[in-house]
């Protein structure tokens, strides 16, 4: 038995949690997950999750919704390598174009003239095309 408030569990024979006062159930409703819509386009890729959210934040402030996938928004930083590790920023289809021209004039980024991806400005190589980058 499970309680619905604290997700707490219990053994058979209980019926109230004695924390939240209220009635347990036999399971607990399945969380639902936020999936990236398909009308969305990737911004941003990176392993660094502080900023992945300054990110998201300057894109916010321009009137650009956006998500991000992957982050565990953890106390301490966790080394980890691979894909295990890659934040994404995800914005709609339409605002993409704005998204991208707004993180090409921040301080760090600027746009891929290969293929127009968002590039940090100590990246050597596209990470969307593999262009080798000039400096």
């Amino acid at each position: 038995m499970w309680c619905p408030s604290c997700q707490a569990e219990f053994v058979e024979g209980i019926t109230r949690c004695p924390e939240c006062e209220v009635d347990l159930v036999a399971e607990l409703p399945v969380e639902e997950v936020e999936y990236i819509p398909e009308t969305c386009k990737m911004v941003l890729e990176t392993s660094d999750e502080v900023q992945a959210s300054l990110v998201a934040g300057l894109l916010e402030e321009n009137g650009i919704p956006c998500k991000i996938e992957n982050a565990s928004f953890h106390a301490n930083p966790v080394v980890v390598s691979g894909d295990i590790n890659c934040v994404r920023l995800w914005v709609e289809d339409d605002h993409l174009e704005e998204a991208q021209k707004i993180l090409a004039e921040a301080e760090n980024y600027f746009l891929c003239s290969e293929c127009g991806g968002i590039v940090l400005k100590d990246d050597a190589t596209c990470p969307d095309c593999g262009a080798t980058l000039e400096e």
